[in-house]
Parts: structure tokens; C-alpha cells; sequence
């Protein structure tokens, strides 16, 4: 997941690069790193939902994750849309790309792996419920 937040940040970068110079060989491969990241993003979502979710759960873990996704993609075409209607394209490129760059940044760092918690009360000398 954090190689998908990766691409897709880059790709973000990259159609910035494109718009701003109105190149279409940075454009294409803006959208093919954009399409990666994304497969790379859904994959890992999907990965770790198979990972923690519980079986009797899981399907209805992953129709919230389909339902809360679909909208969120709806919102971050939406509004760069009414931006870019308002005030123009290069302006809600600028506002939007960044926006939706650390956006993926912040999922690929919610998925690092984390250090295992220290069970305090397991440490020797210690008794559970004992605070000190």
C-alpha cells in the first residue's frame, strides 16, 4: 500500500508537470502511474481488510469500504470540477493535485507497519491493576 501512495503522489506531480508545460507525453504517463498507484492503493485496502476483518464480517466490511470509497472518489472529482468551473483548470490542478497527493501519502503512511504495544502488566514484578 505504501508503494500505491508513492505512485500516486508522483503521478499527481507529474500531471502538474504536464499541465503546466501542456505536454502530452508527461500527461500519459501521469495517467499510467496514477492507475497504478490506485491498483496498488485498492489492493492493499482490500489486503487488509481480509487480514483483520472477521469472517462472519467481511463482506459487510468491505460493502462500508466500497460505499465510504465510491464517495469519497465522487467528492475528489467533484470538487476540483466546480473549482476548475469557477476559476479554471490550471487553478483547480493546482489546488486539487496536492489535496489528493496527501491523500494517498496519508493512507500509504496509515498502512506502515506499527512496533507491537509493551503488555505493561506482563513485565516481571508487576502485577495487573498494580498502576505503578
Amino acid at each position: 500500500m505504501q508503494w500505491g501512495g508513492l505512485t500516486s503522489a508522483v503521478a499527481l506531480a507529474l500531471l502538474l508537470f504536464a499541465a503546466s508545460r501542456h505536454a502530452l507525453l508527461p500527461f500519459l504517463a501521469a495517467s499510467g502511474l496514477a492507475g497504478a498507484g490506485y491498483s496498488l492503493l485498492f489492493l492493499g485496502g482490500l489486503t487488509l481488510i481480509n487480514a483483520h476483518a472477521p469472517a462472519q464480517h467481511r463482506a459487510g466490511t468491505l460493502s462500508a469500504v466500497y460505499l465510504i470509497g465510491y464517495l469519497l472518489m465522487g467528492a475528489t472529482a467533484l470538487a476540483p470540477g466546480a473549482i476548475a468551473t469557477r476559476w479554471g483548470l490550471g487553478f483547480a490542478l493546482k489546488i486539487g493535485a496536492p489535496a489528493i497527493a496527501l491523500l494517498a501519502l496519508a493512507a500509504a503512511g496509515l498502512a506502515l507497519p506499527r512496533a507491537p504495544a509493551t503488555d505493561f502488566a506482563a513485565l516481571p514484578g508487576r502485577q495487573a491493576g498494580n498502576k505503578t
